[in-house]
């Protein structure tokens, strides 16, 4: 971790494959990071709530609620948490951009990337292989599910589950392009575009093969 993070005592770091916290971020109490899956990186700035889960815990399946025997933040090596894992081709990196800010009791599964400036908020669930892109907000209670591209500066949004108990779109602005259609429709609830790329750069987006 890198010595200006704000690491709770009761934080909780479990898994083979190494952690990286970034320079001014803040872990709450009782968040939770678990690397079994793959490495992960938290980037500068970004903010893990109380209860948060960044990945999996083994046999906790698709819950928000991993067990597993706390490891105490203060034993960890100044370099990041855990080992670097051998692990292989099936591995699921997670990795934060800065100034992200993951939601009290959320929980971000293994395989996802979030680009700067996106907030996760309380209770939202994040499953496999999403991709956020910057500027991003996945409202309280929404799940995103596997293999979806949020778009950046989207705002999405659901009830529950979040697979069509709300299937609203709404547009603000120029008309919504077919990636937030699309986006909007896999997870379940609405995308709200909140503007556009400034220059056309798709920098932040989930194009430009930010995990590989």
């Amino acid at each position: 971790a890198h010595p200006t993070a704000t690491i709770s005592d009761s934080a909780v770091f479990q898994g083979p494959h190494r952690i990286t916290i970034g320079s001014g971020s803040i872990i709450h109490p009782r968040a939770r990071i678990y690397s079994y899956d793959g490495p992960v990186v938290i980037g500068d700035g970004c903010i893990i709530s109380e209860k948060a889960s960044v990945g999996i815990a083994p046999g906790s399946g698709a819950s928000t609620r991993g067990q597993g025997r706390a490891r105490n933040a203060a034993s960890a090596s100044a370099s990041g948490y855990g080992e670097g894992g051998g692990g292989g081709g099936g591995e699921l990196p997670i990795r934060i951009s800065a100034n992200v800010t993951i939601g009290p009791v959320a929980t971000v599964h293994p395989g996802v990337q979030i680009h700067s400036a996106t907030v996760v908020d309380a209770l939202a669930i994040v499953h496999r292989r999403v991709c956020i892109g910057a500027h991003a907000k996945i409202c309280a209670r929404c799940e995103v599910p596997t293999n979806t591209k949020v778009p950046e500066w989207a705002v999405v949004w659901g009830i529950g589950a979040g697979f069509g108990i709300r299937r609203k779109i709404k547009v603000v602005g120029k008309k919504a392009g077919p990636v937030a259609l699309a986006a909007a429709a896999a997870a379940g609830g609405g995308v709200r575009r909140r503007g556009d790329d400034p220059g056309g750069s798709g920098r932040g987006g989930c194009e430009d093969g930010w995990l590989a």
